[in-house]
This record gives C-alpha cells, sequence and structure tokens, in this order.
C-alpha cells in the first residue's frame, strides 16, 4: 500500500536519530530474564531491551455477533456488503472495520453516515466510489490519497512523476522541516491518479488531494488555485507548477506559443 521512497525516508531520518532498523528479519526466538528481554533472529542478531511493543496486526472476531441467526454473511474478511453497505439482509447494514474495507477510524464515521443516508433516502450512495485518504503519524508523517505507483504499474495506466521537496522550499528550510516531499502521479492531460505525501502536515495537505481525486479536478485547477504562503501546503501549487512547467518544454506547445508571440 505503501510508497517505497516514502518508507526509505522514514527509515533514514529514524537511522539519524540513532533508531536501528532491521527489516524483513524472521524471529525465531524470545527469551525473558530477570533484567531484559532477548529477541533472537534466524540470521543470529540479538536485539536487548526492557520492553517488547508487538504489533503483529488486526483479526476480525464477529463470533459473539450470531450473524448466522439473522441470515447475514460473512467471512474471514469480514462482513459481506455490496456497495451500499447492504448485508446479505437488506435492512441490516454493516460499516466500519467489521465490514473488512479500508481499516479507519474515518472510513468507518464515513461509511457510518452513507449508510444512515442509504436507509433513509431512496438515491442510494456507492461508498466505494469514495476517495480515502490516509495517514501515518510517524515524524515524518507520511499520507496517501487515490492509486500508488505499484497499481498504476500493474494496470499499465500511463501517467508521469511530479516531485517537489521540502528541501527545496524556502518555508520548509526556515522552519527546519527539510526532510520529505510531495510526488504526484498525474496523466498526460493532467488526471491525478494519486498522491503520496511525506514530511510535516502531509495529513493536513493530503485532504485537498483526496477532494481533487474523487471530484476528478485537473492538476491545471490546483495551479490556478491561490494557496495561502508561506504554509506547507503550498508545496501542493509547486507540484501542480512543475507538472505545468514541463509541459511547456513540449516541442509542440513551443510551435503554438511562437504562433501567438
Amino acid at each position: 500500500l505503501g510508497d517505497k521512497e516514502a518508507g526509505d525516508t522514514l527509515e533514514q531520518t529514524f537511522t539519524s536519530q540513532g533508531i536501528t532498523v532491521l527489516n524483513n528479519k524472521k524471529i525465531i526466538k524470545i527469551e525473558k530474564t530477570d533484567t531484559q528481554i532477548i529477541v533472537s533472529t534466524e540470521d543470529g542478531i540479538q536485539i536487548k531491551a526492557e520492553k517488547l511493543l508487538a504489533a503483529t496486526g488486526r483479526k476480525i472476531d464477529l463470533s459473539s455477533l450470531k450473524l448466522e441467526n439473522a441470515g447475514i454473511k460473512f467471512s474471514q474478511k469480514g462482513i459481506q456488503v455490496n456497495n451500499f453497505l447492504q448485508t446479505s439482509s437488506k435492512n441490516i447494514f454493516a460499516v466500519g472495520d467489521c465490514n473488512g474495507h479500508h481499516l479507519f477510524s474515518h472510513a468507518a464515521m464515513h461509511q457510518g453516515m452513507l449508510a444512515l443516508m442509504n436507509a433513509l433516502m431512496p438515491l442510494k450512495q456507492n461508498f466505494k466510489k469514495y476517495i480515502v485518504p490516509w495517514t501515518v503519524f510517524t515524524e515524518p508523517q507520511i499520507s496517501y490519497a487515490g492509486k500508488n505507483e505499484a497499481e498504476l504499474i500493474r494496470r499499465k495506466i500511463k501517467y508521469e512523476t511530479i516531485k517537489v521537496k521540502y528541501e527545496d522550499y524556502g518555508a520548509a528550510i526556515a522552519e527546519s522541516v527539510e526532510t520529505g516531499f510531495l510526488k504526484a502521479f498525474i496523466s498526460p492531460t493532467g488526471k491525478i491518479y494519486g498522491i503520496s505525501i511525506a514530511g510535516e502536515g502531509s495529513g493536513e495537505m493530503i485532504n485537498e488531494w483526496a477532494l481533487a481525486i474523487q471530484n476528478k479536478i485537473n492538476i491545471v485547477k490546483i495551479m490556478m488555485l491561490q494557496h495561502s504562503f508561506p504554509t506547507m501546503g503550498f508545496l501542493s501549487k509547486r507540484v501542480a507548477e512543475t507538472w505545468m512547467m514541463k509541459k511547456m518544454q513540449l516541442s509542440w506547445v513551443k510551435k503554438i506559443c511562437k504562433l501567438f508571440a
């Protein structure tokens, strides 16, 4: 789901702060002594510490709900819902983590709103058409919206990558937050496919991009919107301006400009 470059940026930040990152290590043994915990990996590394925090993911447990008594279909992935969040019993809706779609609190709240609307109104809202932005609250923050690069490559969608760095922006330098970047995946005509932001304030900036993707707003509209300056959000406008400047270098664009010069 994530962007490799964003992960690398976070790892570099951790390393600079004295945090050791060990990726793809298989743990074979965990021992506890009177004074410490020892974690041993398959390739012979030993990690010694006072505390051990295990973040091993989540698993949906629906056993206490007795869903079969209500004729509601479910699996290990969650309660089955249609595009309108209705279960196999159409008068019962399932929202949030229990349906296995987008395990975020903001997604659950949004689904709850849509389910209420669908229960009361004849025109149904398809919850799958709404963009779900998300943020990893590390330092720097890492945020995403829309399609990632791996998905675009897999689906053979033609795109170009537009990237701007915090370190090239005066306001970020002044605030000593030079680590990070904005990276947008844009079609040749300016359609926004997705965005990856690593840096301070990314959790706030991502919402503008989610709105643009959801409403099919062209990147030119982002460029033409005046952004408050100097804010970190101004970097979003810089992405759009960078895309436009690249377009201005195309030979056919130069020929058109010469005709009207």
